[in-house]
């Protein structure tokens, strides 16, 4: 057969493989997809599968929470202020917070052989769509609304570390959105028609310090001597995020879905580790996380 009929044969598959292609509905609630953490951002939103301390870190895995309870006991982190989304365009009214708490505990202080920790951590991101006015029938102002979308999240991680380290989490979200006024028939209600759900997430993340296999080498180093220590890491992360019913508002006549998503990717660091007065000090060299 010549080239010619196989690109031929070619695009009468692809037109009937696209004749049967059914198209999806459409989501709800996207802001649920806004990453908060600047730090997370800066290095292109790897937060599922590079491990790290920020407290806002659990909302791209929560096995991030579990991770992050072996180091931080209390942690806290907040916008200043609202930021405005998309200034570029000049819609100012646009704006989106966000905060988060962690709280961890290490057990092997307790129990020397116990190399398990626990965190617990609290996030709210809210999206704010302006105010609008709300007008009757012949056109005149009777009223306004603010127009907000808001998720308060509830987090618990575990993490063992033992030679490979081990994290997992779940979160349950509470999530609420005010976007209309109510309508009713035959007469204008001032308010908002409000939509609830819930939904779950959850993670796990694997973390191997490949330079512990030479750990005894490394001990006769002048390096060591030095109490600087290099390290390297790969880690392993999936994140399967907003797992609940359809959403509908009650002046809708339809149901759509949550955003739904599932996140895999594998993470690289390296990097010096030193201590202080037996505070620990890192030098991060590099990360990649896909």
């Amino acid at each position: 057969m010549s080239q010619k009929h196989l690109r031929n044969l070619f695009f009468v598959i692809v037109l009937f493989i696209s004749a049967s292609v059914v198209a999806q509905g459409e989501a709800t609630m996207l802001f649920l997809r806004i990453h908060p953490s600047p730090e997370v951002n800066s290095r292109g939103e790897a937060g599922v599968a590079l491990p790290t301390t920020d407290p806002l870190g659990f909302f791209y895995n929560p096995a991030q929470i579990g991770y992050a309870s072996q180091q931080t006991n209390l942690a806290f982190q907040f916008y200043p202020g609202a930021v405005d989304w998309l200034p570029r365009f000049k819609f100012y009214d646009l704006t989106y917070n966000s905060l988060a708490f962690n709280a961890g505990y290490n057990l092997t202080q307790i129990f020397n052989e116990l190399p398990l920790s626990l965190g617990f951590g609290y996030m709210r991101n809210e999206f704010n769509y302006g105010d609008f006015v709300l007008v009757n029938t012949q056109g005149e102002p009777i009223g306004t609304w603010e127009s907000r979308e808001s998720a308060d999240a509830f987090a618990f991680g575990l993490n063992f570390d033992s030679f490979i380290n081990v994290s997992v989490g779940l979160i349950y979200k509470d999530i609420s959105s005010k976007l209309s006024p109510v309508v009713i028939t035959g007469s204008t209600e001032i308010g908002l028609s409000k939509a609830e759900a819930e939904a779950i997430d959850y993670g796990f993340l694997v973390s191997i310090p490949l330079l512990k296999f030479f750990e005894k080498d490394m001990q006769n180093t002048s390096l060591n001597e030095t109490a600087i220590s290099p390290y390297f890491n790969i880690s392993i992360g999936y994140a399967k995020t907003n797992i609940g019913d359809k959403v509908s508002n009650r002046s809708a006549q339809q149901s759509d879905p949550l955003l739904r998503t599932a996140l895999l990717g594998y993470g690289m660091s390296a990097g010096f580790s030193s201590e202080f007065n037996r505070i620990p000090f890192y030098t991060f060299i590099s990360g990649l996380d896909s």
